[in-house]
């Protein structure tokens, strides 16, 4: 019995047949992947703001802050009053702005999850470190949010441990009514203010997170939390 082998013709086919599958499955493999990244974003950023509100339901004030060395220079990271914390986008943000934001969203990450977020050893915040300065306001000691379950490293700024970073590995961009009059004021050059005609913007909590911008500029791609992307 003669054996049949397959034509160049028919491989290339094959071969060609394969590709076009590849082509169009590649692009939505990838599009879900962004989906489920967002969805995931946008989770968390309800998750700490439902936190924040539970914190001050049962405190009246915000989570305390820091203002020691980490902080030397509070007024870089509020206008008008109240708290605007954004976080690096790349290692090229190296301002003190940014240093004083990764700061304050770790001691505001830390009193939310009574948890320590800049180390490995969850113990620490019982066994080593009783000082209510570590609960940064939480003295009942509640879990309003949920660390993750095991150390991460940030793909951006300072820090590993029990970090609350977005699904691209950066920390979540926070403004609160600091001054508690119902509103955030903003300037030209905050990416809170997305439309940057808006100056204030009313509400208690902002929360924001760069998803998959290529750029610190394409405020496009950004997700926030009193707005979605359509609007």
């Amino acid at each position: 019995m003669q054996r049949r082998y397959f034509t160049l013709v028919e491989l290339l086919t094959v071969v060609a047949v394969i590709a076009i599958l590849a082509g169009i499955t590649i692009p939505v493999v990838v599009g879900m992947s962004a989906k489920g990244k967002e969805t995931s974003a946008r989770a968390d950023m309800n998750a700490i703001k439902l936190a924040l509100t539970q914190f001050k339901a049962d405190y009246s004030v915000w989570p305390l802050i820091d203002k020691g060395p980490s902080i030397s220079n509070f007024n870089t990271i509020t206008a008008s009053g109240d708290l605007l914390i954004e976080t690096p986008f790349d290692t090229a943000d190296t301002a003190n702005s940014f240093t004083a934001s990764v700061a304050a969203y770790d001691n505001l990450t830390q009193a939310l999850t009574n948890n320590v977020v800049s180390g490995t050893v969850p113990e620490d915040l019982i066994t080593n470190k009783t000082s209510a300065k570590y609960h940064f306001g939480n003295s009942k000691k509640k879990r309003y949010l949920d660390p993750p379950a095991k150390p991460v490293q940030a793909a951006v700024g300072s820090g590993s441990g029990f970090l609350k970073l977005d699904p691209w590995g950066r920390r979540y961009n926070i403004a609160l009514d600091w001054n508690y009059d119902g509103k955030i004021n903003l300037s030209s050059t905050d990416k809170f203010a997305r439309e940057k005609e808006e100056d204030a913007l009313l509400g208690q909590i902002l929360i924001y997170s760069y998803g998959n911008a290529e750029a610190a500029d394409d405020t496009e791609a950004f997700l926030y939390s009193w707005k979605t992307n359509e609007q």
